[in-house]
């Protein structure tokens, strides 16, 4: 339960009422929120590209080459990003070469287990459309994955990705597909 309570002639604070009557002060709550989830303030890294290529529904072997398509995404990533680097957030978007298009926001987390490799799993939300290729069941389909690779001289980056993307149950079917893709990523700007 929330409540106002006035605490003197200038001091009105929203405190967090908790079953059994303890009471916290929602400025101590978010502080404890924000260093649980790592919400530092933010750090500055140079705005990068990320362009891939990419096998389209992967997941599917045998004979049915239906919507097998490639794919080619770009992708920004900004320079902001918080806890202390470790949380990135992106946009970008899809074509496959069967004219499906999927654009999305999303963020990752890129971590640095060794002095050249890193790894960046994340997840987006987004619009699609499938042109000529597979139907994915809705509009509004989600993407989680994780991306690994090498980090080169300069700011830039290779790499490999593999995704899903899936639209939650949000439409009558949901098959999801797969993309497994080369990626990579330059620095923009200076």
């Amino acid at each position: 339960m929330i409540d106002m309570q006035k605490r003197g002639r200038h001091d009105a604070s929203l405190t967090c009422v908790f079953l059994g009557g303890t009471e916290m002060k929602t400025s101590f709550i978010f502080k404890i929120a924000a260093l649980l989830l790592g919400m530092s303030l933010p750090v500055q890294a140079a705005d990068s590209l990320s362009m891939s290529v990419g096998y389209y529904d992967m997941g599917r072997m045998g004979n049915d080459r239906q919507d097998k398509a490639m794919s080619l995404v770009a992708e920004w990533r900004p320079e902001i990003r918080w806890a202390d680097g470790l949380v990135a957030p992106f946009a970008g978007g899809m074509l496959t070469t069967d004219r499906g298009l999927y654009g999305y926001a999303g963020v990752g987390l890129d971590f640095h287990p060794g002095e050249n490799f890193y790894v960046f799993p994340n997840l987006a939300a987004g619009l699609y459309a499938n042109g000529d290729g597979k139907d994915l069941g809705h509009e509004v389909e989600f993407r989680t994955g994780v991306e690994m690779g090498v980090d080169l001289s300069e700011g830039r980056r290779i790499g490999l990705a593999i995704h899903h993307i899936s639209n939650a149950g949000l439409g009558d079917k949901n098959p999801g597909t797969e993309i497994l893709s080369l990626t990579y990523s330059l620095p923009l700007g200076n």
